[in-house]
């Protein structure tokens, strides 16, 4: 019994020895691998077999046992991602134990969150592109001519993701135009591409000149037409006859389609004018001028735009787009009344050019400030109606006895001066509701009016007066009023002022 007990005891023994001799060394505890990842051995040297415990979808081994002397493979994969990566694993025999402890630098990465195609009209626009990237200064490159126009403005940094807005200029260009981006930056392996597609600028216009300018006479002219879309033309006057009109089909190198236009023009008495629209659909593209001119013209020089339009739509005037310069034709020669009527206009200066006028109206010029007919030397009746901004009205020495502003009228303006060295009947009164709720109007100075006899100036409605409450007048006017020659109808909350 003795000898079984020792037995016992030496194998257990033993087994103890073997527990507390177990012993693993590695060449390294630490893999330190690039963004590119990567194989790194390592050298186990152990008292037994050894094994492998790894938990992670990035590592894989050469195998995952072995014995002393043997080489352990552990390949990294790349990180594509701007996070530092971080495992562990052990390699152990009996209850020796090591642990290994890879790190994963992060990549540099440009990754394009927005849509990677863009598309953008022909004008000027901003971009606002998304990126997600940890590279602090980027790179941008441009391909076929891009860098002439897009350009890189500011850079944003916001919510966890960066921001670049690119600058696309107006295009000039016959065709669509496309430039590709490549962003990277410093050790960034994949870049991101951006593709902008600028469209064509639409466009039509005549080949080596600008207007045909003829005399008089009779003529035939070939026009030679070059765009990039399909066009079609406006209406031709009576005295032009559009003889042929050949589309191309085919665009050239240069993105445009070439058409030929034949016409021919009537001869002529005096002056005319057309202007020739290229249209795609209802859009002008371009236009193109035909004038037959007289050789000894009559010109009036017309500043506002808005009144050219008008007096040449009446044929009053031929006037060349953008041109103050307008030549006097027909009616304008003529005529011994007009009526004006356009929300354009903001100045009627010029209408002196019409020697035979004698009555003037002018309606819903809603932007003039100031009516100067001074200059018109005949005029006998001038009519107003909602010129709501008007301040000041001159007649000067025109033979207008009688004036007013209207019953509907309402004025935005803080006062309105009114003159006129023949004016004898002025009423500047009115009864429309606008003048309590939207008038400004505070004052009327009719100081300049020395031939007045009666003057109608309550502005009211409801039997409420509006804000207007001071009338200038000159000293001999006031005398007049109180000798009973001048009658002033007025609102009692308005006070005659003179005006020094």
């Amino acid at each position: 019994m003795l000898a079984a007990g020792i037995l016992i005891f030496s194998a257990c023994n033993d087994d103890n020895n073997d527990i507390e001799s177990s012993s693993i060394e590695l060449s390294s505890e630490s893999i330190q691998a690039g963004p590119e990842g990567g194989s790194y051995d390592l050298s186990v040297k152990s008292s037994g077999e050894w094994r492998v415990s790894a938990l992670c979808d990035w590592l894989t081994f050469s195998s995952l046992e072995g014995k002393s002397g043997d080489k352990l493979t552990v390949t990294v994969a790349p990180n594509g991602t701007s996070e530092v990566k971080t495992a562990v694993f052990k390699v152990f025999t009996g209850s020796a134990v090591k642990t290994v402890t890879v790190t994963s630098a992060q990549a540099f990465v440009v990754q394009l969150l927005s849509d990677p195609a863009y598309k953008a009209t022909s004008d000027a626009e901003d971009v606002s592109i998304s990126f997600n990237t940890n590279v602090s200064e980027l790179k941008y490159e441009f391909s076929d001519g891009g860098d002439k126009w897009i350009t890189v403005g500011e850079r944003v940094e916001a919510f966890g993701k960066t921001v670049v807005n690119f600058k696309l200029s107006r295009s000039s260009e016959f065709k669509d135009r496309v430039a590709k981006v490549t962003i990277s930056g410093a050790d960034v392996t994949a870049p991101a591409e951006l593709t902008f597609t600028q469209a064509q600028r639409d466009t039509a216009f005549v080949v080596g000149m600008d207007k045909i300018l003829t005399g008089l006479e009779a003529w035939d002219k070939t026009i030679d037409i070059r765009s990039n879309v399909d066009i079609t033309l406006n209406d031709f006057p009576t005295w032009i006859e559009n003889k042929s009109f050949v589309k191309g089909t085919d665009k050239d190198s240069d993105g445009l389609i070439h058409s030929t236009l034949k016409v021919h023009a009537d001869a002529s008495a005096g002056s005319r004018l057309f202007t020739l629209s290229f249209l795609k659909e209802s859009a002008r593209l371009g236009f193109f001028s035909i004038k037959q001119q007289n050789p000894n013209p009559i010109w009036a020089t017309i500043p506002d735009a808005g009144l050219r339009e008008v007096l040449a739509e009446k044929g009053f005037i031929i006037a060349e787009e953008g041109v103050e310069k307008a030549e006097v034709v027909g009616d304008g020669m003529t005529a011994t009344s007009v009526e004006i009527y356009s929300n354009n206009i903001k100045s009627i200066y010029g209408m002196a050019a019409f020697p035979k006028l004698t009555s003037i109206s002018v309606k819903n010029c809603t932007y003039l400030t100031k009516l100067d007919l001074t200059d018109c030397a005949n005029l006998t009746s001038v009519t107003v109606q909602l010129l709501s901004r008007l301040e000041e009205v001159k007649l000067g020495d025109n033979p207008v006895e009688s004036f007013a502003v209207g019953s509907g009228s309402y004025f935005f303006s803080y006062s309105l001066a009114i003159s006129g060295s023949k004016l004898k009947n002025l009423d500047v009164s009115s009864t429309s509701w606008y003048v309590m709720y939207y008038e400004n109007l505070e004052s009327i100075d009719v100081s300049g009016c020395p031939a007045i006899t009666s003057l109608k100036s309550r502005r009211e409605s409801w039997g409420s007066a509006a804000k207007y409450d001071i009338l200038y007048m000159s000293k001999a006017q006031i005398d007049a009023v109180a000798a009973g020659t001048l009658k002033v109808d007025k609102s009692p909350k308005v006070t005659i002022t003179e005006k020094k």
